[in-house]
């Protein structure tokens, strides 16, 4: 099972020497379509960047299994109503369903058995007629091989990856009854943010 609490100290430093802030612009690439009062559900949110941009009258459920990186998360932003969880997402038991929820560098890390668990309790989470799940993350259609294998390579060896290859997530995320509603691309679309709903969410 992945695990980033030997990298936390230095996570956000590597992501800025590897890609500046284009990450972090990827990953807020629809936070403007997040409302007031919305119930958001921010699952692998590691060190917490997003929490810096959502309005400050939502409620978050926070799930990440990295205790380190949910330390720094904690620090992040104190007028938010975040309940943090240490936990494995597929082992945690919301007792509520969300209008939005984010999976920034998430759904990368599971092997193809598990992301397909995971798509699917998402899907189950996301309130039917009006949520929207949003997914940032590295592009398979525009894949640079010697970085990808360079990063997976790393976070084999200090993360205890699961993933083991860059996986077409677009394909899968849709396959799991998805509906892809925009899509921003970033660094000559090697990432890219997408907005999904609910099949049937129009």
């Amino acid at each position: 099972m992945s695990n980033f609490d030997r990298i936390a100290w230095i996570y956000d430093l590597i992501k800025y020497v590897v890609f500046g802030n284009t990450l972090e612009t990827a990953e807020m690439g629809f936070v403007n379509d997040i409302k007031d009062e919305d119930y958001i559900l921010i699952v692998g949110g590691g060190t917490g960047n997003v929490l810096n941009t959502i309005p400050s009258n939502c409620g978050i459920d926070y799930v990440e299994l990295s205790e380190k990186m949910l330390e720094k998360a904690r620090k992040r932003k104190s007028d938010l109503s975040i309940s943090f969880y240490k936990a494995d997402y597929l082992s945690f038991e919301p007792t509520t369903k969300y209008d939005v929820i984010i999976c920034s560098f998430f759904l990368d890390v599971f092997n193809d058995d598990n992301l397909r668990l995971v798509l699917q309790k998402l899907s189950k989470e996301l309130k039917s007629d009006s949520g929207i799940l949003l997914v940032t993350d590295f592009n398979k259609q525009h894949d640079k091989p010697f970085l990808s294998w360079l990063m997976h390579l790393f976070f084999k060896v200090f993360a205890n990856l699961e993933s083991s290859n860059l996986k077409d997530i677009t394909e899968v995320v849709e396959s799991c009854g998805f509906q892809l509603k925009d899509t921003k691309l970033f660094k000559g679309g090697y990432i890219f943010s997408k907005k999904y709903s609910r099949h049937g969410n129009l």
